[in-house]
């Protein structure tokens, strides 16, 4: 059994037993693990409190026979308050935790996710809630489809190769986006507006101008697109929780 520090961010927690909880961590040096942190729930034993969405440095006991190692030193580096104290930032940070965690397994190591994840982080933290909602699910459902190697093209219709300049249709089955003039059937339910093409492409135009050129509904749809889009292709039918309770408190 080796012993190292390194740092990770908190993706869940679980309670275990009467003091201990298990923490699936995204670590920077060896990605997905997760870790029993013994004793951490006793008031007299506990230093920092220790909750998802947490940025922390640890020490790792790897045992490469087990599945579950012990982690302990826990030290929080940033606990992003900004994020922690609002519900519509926080379940934007919780459904984007829920599709790392069922697109990445244990023991793969992605140290480029690691930054991703921490500048994601940081933006809920320091920009405005309408900025951030629902903007930011939508960059990270593209951004990070991108990094595990299935991301949209967003240059390209799918079928003729032409050049997307204007509104498209989502076609998830074969993960992409087809122009107007190759889509036979009406798929209003798949159509991602132009605008929106625009703002996952270059980041522009704006979250203000989105939200006053997008009606609540489109907002909605184009959410609920983007993360079916990973769900499928991340193979997986279980629902998001995080998102359901967003759909809720949001107020589309």
């Amino acid at each position: 059994m080796s012993a190292e520090k390194t740092r990770a961010f908190i993706l869940r927690t679980i309670p275990y037993r009467e003091s201990s909880c298990i923490l699936h961590l995204f670590t920077e040096e060896h990605g997905l693990i997760h870790g029993i942190a013994k004793g951490i729930r006793r008031k007299t034993a506990r230093r920092d409190i220790i909750e998802r969405g947490y940025h922390i440095e640890l020490i790792v006991y790897n045992k490469t026979t087990r599945d579950l190692h012990t982690v302990s030193a826990i030290h929080v580096i940033e606990y992003y308050p900004l994020v922690r104290s609002n519900l519509i930032k926080s379940a934007l940070r919780d459904a984007a935790f829920e599709m790392v965690l069922a697109a990445i397994t244990v023991t793969d190591v992605h140290p480029e996710l690691y930054t991703f994840f921490h500048r994601f982080l940081t933006y809920l933290d320091s920009a405005p809630e309408k900025e951030c909602h629902p903007f930011a699910l939508w960059l990270f459902c593209h951004r990070f489809s991108q990094h595990l190697g299935f991301g949209l093209d967003l240059q390209h219709c799918i079928t003729c190769g032409g050049t997307l300049t204007q509104d498209a249709v989502l076609i998830l089955h074969r993960g992409g986006l087809e122009c107007e003039k190759c889509t036979r059937e009406s798929h209003e339910r798949f159509r991602l507006p132009g605008i929106v093409i625009s703002y996952l492409r270059h980041g522009t135009p704006k979250p203000a101008q989105l939200r006053t050129t997008l009606l609540p509904k489109d907002l909605k749809k184009c959410t609920f697109l983007l993360t079916d889009y990973c769900r499928y292709h991340f193979d997986t039918q279980k629902e998001y929780k995080a998102l359901a309770f967003l759909n809720d408190m949001a107020g589309w």
